[in-house]
């Protein structure tokens, strides 16, 4: 936010008028990264950057040098800036008549400065004019000030929100034309709505966006708080009274609503390898020789494999009991069922688990798989005497068993164990 000044030169010190203007947070107010050229003709006594003026010289804090506070003049009517260092407080400068806008520099971010003006003024007065008969104000403009009276005396925001919504049926009452009262709308806008500079980010589907609204302290005439407007805290002053600092409340848009989607990671599970390993024991001392089938020495061990998982991601982020099973999510996880396939079509793999993902993209896993493991053929049994020597393919054969799997799975755009092809739905 910012304001304009108007200042013209003159000889006599005729009025002074003094004005005291809130701002709002200029914390966010932009410098011009260019600063216009001064007008063809237009007279002004400011140094040019890294002229290096003296000290005293006009648009110079006196006391300082090489500083300058006032931006060249536009080529068209744009006002220039007067820049407020918040680092040299108690600073004079000189400036050209002209309109200008105020600029602070060195600021403290995220901190709110409210500041004051006051504004003397030389200009001269306009020339006397001949008395006229005064025209007594039509009962429609009386009603028209009565209104901008009403709000600028209304305690709260609920008073405000009344005298809006009743204007129009009362500037008929008073004998506003329809003309009237379409022309006093834009000044009741004006008075009651304002614009933020800064726009919020883009929304996508699902998205949610709040805004929390605070509100300073203010006098008000009133002693007493209406019912419309009982949060309010008075604290009485003389003949007014102070309505304290107020936190308004919090305001949150939904953006549309987002539908249950399934999301697809890539990753590896671990769990033991479950395979009972024999073999064929040669039998010392035997003529022909022979062989007794004997169990192989349990060492244990993981197997791992490239796995991708599927999880159902809901809707919303409510949370319940009920859905700790079948499908959460908050801002920054999730969680439900997991199932999956291994990818080696060879030895097909299938997971069924419970998975938890911190922000949506790494997944945690744990459940059961069923998975291939290597038993002893059905036509041995171990202590068996054999006449040859069997090789491990003749002594196993593969079946289904199940086992308690980890894994960790990632969540990516396309698939890492494969190039080309199509890819799975996200």
């Amino acid at each position: 936010m910012s304001v304009s000044l108007n200042c013209a030169a003159s000889p006599l010190l005729i009025a002074a008028a003094m004005a005291t203007i809130p701002f709002g947070v200029l914390a966010q107010q932009p410098a011009n990264p260019n600063p216009p050229a001064p007008p063809a003709g237009q007279p002004t006594n400011m140094p040019a950057p890294g002229s290096g003026a003296p000290e005293g010289s006009p648009g110079m804090p006196q006391g300082s040098t090489g500083q300058q506070n006032q931006s060249p003049a536009p080529a068209g009517d744009s006002p220039r800036l007067l820049t407020i260092d918040l680092a040299s407080p108690d600073s004079v400068m000189q400036i050209a008549p002209g309109t200008y806008q105020l600029r602070l520099i060195n600021q403290k971010p995220q901190v709110a400065y409210r500041v004051r003006t006051k504004f003397v003024s030389t200009a001269i007065d306009i020339p006397l004019s001949m008395p006229m008969p005064r025209v007594a104000p039509s009962d429609c403009e009386e009603k028209q000030d009565e209104i901008r009276t009403s709000l600028a005396s209304a305690m709260c925001e609920a008073e405000v929100a009344t005298i809006a919504r009743t204007a129009r049926a009362e500037l008929e009452l008073a004998g506003c034309s329809t003309d009237e009262s379409e022309k006093f709308q834009p000044l009741l806008e004006a008075l009651t709505q304002s614009e933020l500079p800064n726009p919020p980010p883009a929304f996508e589907l699902g998205d949610s966006f709040e805004v929390s609204v605070g509100r300073d302290a203010f006098v008000s005439s009133a002693t007493a708080a209406s019912i419309g407007c009982a949060k309010e805290t008075l604290t009485p002053a003389g003949s007014q009274s102070r309505v304290e600092t107020r936190e308004l409340g919090t305001w949150t848009f939904e953006v549309g609503k987002s539908k249950a989607q399934w999301l697809t990671y890539y990753g590896f599970n671990f769990a033991e390898s479950g395979d009972e390993l024999y073999f064929a024991e040669t039998n010392s001392g035997t003529d022909p020789t022979t062989y007794t089938i004997a169990r192989s020495f349990d060492r244990g061990g993981d197997s791992f494999t490239p796995s991708i998982y599927f999880t159902r991601l809901p809707a919303d982020t409510k949370f319940s009991a009920g859905r700790f099973f079948t499908g959460w999510r908050t801002a920054e996880a999730s969680g439900g069922l997991t199932a999956g396939l291994g990818f080696d079509l060879d030895n097909p793999t299938a997971f069924l688990g419970y998975g938890v993902a911190w922000g949506y993209n790494v997944m945690l896993t744990v459940g059961t798989v069923m998975h291939k493991e290597k038993r002893l053929r059905g036509q041995y049994a171990v202590g068996d005497i054999v006449a040859e020597s069997l090789s491990a393919d003749q002594l196993h054969e593969s079946t289904y068993e199940s086992q308690a799997y980890i894994g960790i799975a990632f969540r990516f755009g396309s698939s890492p164990f494969e190039s080309g092809g199509s890819n799975p739905p996200q």
